[in-house]
């Protein structure tokens, strides 16, 4: 069994390495995974393993030298390189690389000018960039990278102007731009990429102006639009998006109007709502999202009469009301499925053991909360840590006084 390198010393590590380079030549392997070994360089040359088509040095400063390695490789059809230091320039020994079909980038630091050698890789079907702020510039490289099926631009800052760049990769079925800073203008390149399942927005601001580029949008299974100003406007061009699985319009003000809009996604399993101002009416839209598996709505104030209209999501596992105005727990006592319950803030004069005692119920965290007699050292100190046990052994405490 191939062991941890976390648990391994650095000359076990170098050992590692030599050995899997020397098993794999020997052996002609076509996949060689040095993961994560913290290495500086290679020990042993690769340059060697012709016949290579998978490769993985993430977590290695691979460095000059190593990449010069690398660019002889031109059969790779995958190679995996997350934080491995490279820079701009680093890049030109990938650009031969032509025949790679996946190409994982995350967390180092090729900029734009880096993006420059990744124009000739049109084989591409999946592309990593995650953290590499390409910006703008960096984006126009990928332009003709149309066998793009998936692809991470997660924090690389490339504005309007780079998801400008984008509008033509109709291939995509996975595109992630959360904190791209792409805007409403930036958005209207999004509707003709109808292949989309997965789409990541957060934090883009691209309010109710961008949202309405997202309506055509059908084969949807995915969203994140956390953070993005679209308010109940925004909230209207999402009702027609009936494949949503998963949604997350957290921090948009979307108010109870909003919600209604959402009523009729009742393909959704997971919902996240926190901060959206819903109030009890907002949450009576929701009762009919009978698929719900997952459901946060903290800091919706949704108050007693909300709660009461959730009793009806008996498929809930995992639901979150913290800070939602509640002081009756008992319409929860329906959820015959819950196993991890969330609460902060609020004043409960009866705690509802039954509740707590739910069989399906396996974590729950109670913090900042008057919770009828239960002593308050026996919570949970912030929304992090469990304190089911807790409340479980003081409710049979007092019943065995009783």
């Amino acid at each position: 069994m191939t062991r941890d390198p976390f648990f391994m010393t650095k000359e076990e590590r170098f050992e590692a390495a030599e050995q899997r380079i020397r098993t794999c030549a020997e052996e002609r392997n076509d996949r060689l995974d040095l993961g994560n070994l913290e290495l500086h360089g290679f020990p042993a040359p690769i340059s060697r393993l012709k016949h290579l088509k998978v490769l993985i040095v993430s977590g290695n400063k691979v460095g000059p030298e190593g990449l010069k390695q690398l660019a002889g490789l031109t059969q790779l059809q995958s190679l995996g390189m997350r934080y491995c230091g490279c820079g701009p320039e680093d890049m030109r020994f990938l650009a031969g690389l032509t025949n790679l079909v996946s190409l994982d980038l995350e967390g180092n630091d090729i900029g734009s000018h880096g993006a420059q050698y990744l124009a000739g890789m049109t084989e591409l079907t999946w592309l990593n960039l995650w953290g590499n702020e390409i910006g703008g510039e960096g984006a126009r490289h990928l332009a003709g990278l149309r066998k793009l099926k998936g692809l991470n631009l997660r924090r690389s800052h490339i504005g309007a102007e780079g998801a400008g760049h984008l509008r033509g990769l109709t291939e995509l079925t996975s595109l992630d731009l959360d904190f791209d800073r792409i805007g409403p203008e930036g958005a209207q390149a999004l509707p003709g990429l109808t292949k989309l399942t997965w789409l990541g927005l957060a934090s883009n601001q691209i309010g109710p102006e961008g949202a309405q580029n997202l309506a055509g949008l059908k084969n949807l299974t995915t969203l994140n639009l956390n953070e993005n100003g679209i308010g109940s406007e925004g909230a209207r061009h999402l009702a027609g998006l009936s494949q949503l699985d998963w949604l997350n319009v957290s921090q948009n003000n979307i108010g109870p109007e909003g919600a209604k809009y959402l009523a009729g996604l009742t393909q959704l399993t997971s919902l996240y709502m926190y901060g959206d101002a819903i109030g009890a009416e907002g949450a009576r839209h929701l009762s009919g999202l009978s698929k719900l598996k997952t459901l946060f709505l903290a800091n919706n104030e949704i108050g007693d009469e909300g709660v009461r209209s959730l009793a009806g999501l008996t498929a809930l596992e995992d639901l979150n009301l913290s800070h939602s105005g509640i002081s009756d727990l008992s319409p929860l006592l329906h959820l015959k499925r819950l196993k991890k319950f969330t609460l902060q803030g609020g004043v409960f004069l009866d705690p509802c053991p039954a509740f707590w005692r739910l069989p399906s119920l396996l974590w729950a965290s109670v913090s900042d909360c008057h919770l009828g007699n239960v002593p308050a050292d026996i919570l949970a100190r912030d929304t992090s840590e469990d304190c089911l046990d807790e409340l479980r052994a003081f409710f049979d405490a007092v019943d065995k006084a009783n």
